[in-house]
């Protein structure tokens, strides 16, 4: 197989200069430290957003009509609420959701 190892080198560049620029610009455009309220909105509330509609959007075809009614993801989603709750630590809520649906499915 033939590489162009340059324009892979040149698209490394671009994407780390994007990056950097993406990082850089709210630095760069409020120094002072005052923050428009719509953008203090959106950094409160945007990843609860985000989760809300990836959740939603992972349970959308979900056939809640025949056996088993869903339950193999909608009790492994319930659990992760619940551990997340209980120990506040995203990773173990996770893994341990994971398991269980991995295990449900595997008995299902």
């Amino acid at each position: 197989m033939n590489w162009d190892y340059s324009a892979i080198l040149i698209s490394i560049a671009a994407m780390g200069a994007v990056t950097l620029a993406c990082r850089a610009t709210p630095f760069i455009l409020f120094r002072s430290g005052s923050m428009p309220p719509v953008l203090s909105y959106l950094q409160r509330y945007m990843p609860a957003m985000i989760m809300l509609a990836l959740v939603l959007n992972s349970f959308k075809t979900v056939d809640v009509l025949h056996a088993p009614w869903g339950l193999v993801y909608i009790v492994p989603g319930l659990a992760v609420a619940a551990f997340h709750a209980w120990k506040r630590n995203a990773l173990l809520s996770i893994i341990a959701g994971t398991a269980l649906h991995m295990l449900l499915l595997r008995l299902t």
